[in-house]
């Protein structure tokens, strides 16, 4: 008899790929170190394995295919419900958020009061260096600089021929950027009143376009790396990073005197629920924007 059963052996019949195979077939067969090919199929546990145990059959294979690979990281090593889930309370989290800061503002309501209190402290507490810091802080993150980052991985993309996934990016970056400057002409909230400002804009505050800009890009970033394999440390050092310059970006609008608090918190709200929105196309139309394949990486 065979030194394998034939489940096993119908099992490697479903791929066109073969792999040959030293049986050693027993005595007074007259087969003895003949070498038979049998096809194979590039299963998840076959990859990497050298024996099976119990026979003769020896395997080497090669590393599985990317696309296999990116299959199995946006299908098995996360639950589907529970990314559903999230999403969607997420969502839920960042539209009521946005709204009753938007009720707020329309209403001058408390929430609006403190804001100007929270400007005129922090314009009474300003330093040199802070200037500078905050000053560049805030460039990093507005819908300009986003634009830029946003254009080089597009490029990045349609040079590995990967033009959902360039598209893709480009929806988020731009489309997000459009609607920021869609809702500041619905609301016309103007900016605050400081003395002695370091900048001076004359377009509407609410919401913050480089709050939304900053948090959509960090979040797209986050999102990339996940999809790609950042796993364990890499992806707690990918969203650290990423969660700091948010938040530097953030604070430097108030701190520079050209956005309310609210304004900060609604662009951020805006731009979770237009990022969460988008990933939820992302999966079901099944773009991947993972770009290379990690087995060693935890979920």
């Amino acid at each position: 008899m065979l030194g394998h059963s034939p489940e096993r052996a119908a099992s490697h019949s479903q791929t066109g790929e073969t792999t040959k195979v030293g049986i050693d077939c027993g005595k007074g067969t007259g087969n003895k170190g003949r070498s038979r090919i049998i096809p194979r199929t590039p299963s998840i546990a076959s990859y990497g394995l050298q024996q099976v145990r119990g026979t003769s059959l020896k395997f080497r294979f090669r590393r599985p295919p990317v696309t296999m690979c990116r299959k199995i990281i946006a299908t098995t090593m996360i639950d589907t419900g529970t990314v559903h889930g999230v999403r969607f309370a997420v969502a839920a989290a960042a539209a009521l958020l946005f709204a009753v800061l938007a009720h707020d503002v329309v209403t001058h309501g408390p929430l609006s009061a403190h804001d100007v209190a929270v400007v005129a402290w922090s314009s009474a507490h300003r330093s040199a260096a802070l200037d500078t810091w905050m000053t560049r802080a805030s460039l990093s993150g507005g819908p300009s600089s986003t634009s830029v980052y946003a254009t080089m991985l597009i490029i990045a993309c349609v040079v590995g021929r990967r033009m959902a996934a360039g598209m893709t990016i480009g929806l988020i970056v731009y489309g997000g950027a459009l609607l920021n400057v869609a809702v500041k002409h619905l609301v016309q909230r103007a900016r605050p009143v400081v003395d002695d400002p370091l900048v001076t804009l004359l377009t509407y505050s609410f919401p913050s376009g480089h709050a939304a800009a900053s948090v959509e890009f960090g979040g797209l970033i986050c999102l990339l790396a996940w999809r790609s394999g950042f796993r364990g440390t890499r992806g707690a050092i990918v969203i650290a990073c990423a969660v700091v310059w948010v938040m530097l970006v953030c604070l430097s609008r108030i701190y520079l005197g050209l956005h309310y608090p609210t304004d900060v918190l609604a662009g951020a709200a805006e731009a979770l629920l237009w990022l969460t929105g988008w990933m939820a196309v992302v999966d079901r139309l099944g773009i991947n924007l993972g770009w290379h394949c990690r087995f060693n990486s935890s979920p």
